[in-house]
């Protein structure tokens, strides 16, 4: 179930949040998932209750790339990962 206007998110995104006035829809992850020569790819996750729903869509990565909007939207179940990450202990930062 679509829980808001996915061409509403296309349109507006990253410029206004409009699309996040629909009742309990919280934005829980926003990340760039790759490129291609002309566009960046962003997949976005949306939780409304205990429904996520993510959305991948591409925007030109300069203003000069005006490509068609494109999007596909799908439900998601979150799960946790552990991540090992590696400072620095002694000598000059």
């Amino acid at each position: 179930m679509l829980i808001y206007d996915v061409n509403k998110l296309i349109n507006d995104f990253p410029d206004s949040y409009e699309f996040l006035e629909v009742p309990n829809v919280v934005e829980v992850e926003h990340e760039i998932v790759g490129t291609t020569r002309w566009d960046t790819l962003y997949r976005v996750v949306f939780k409304r209750d205990s429904e996520y729903v993510a959305i991948e869509y591409g925007q030109g990565s300069t203003e000069y790339q005006d490509s068609e909007p494109e999007a596909f939207a799908y439900e998601v179940t979150p799960y946790e990962v552990m991540v090992t990450k590696y400072r620095k202990t002694n000598g000059p930062d």
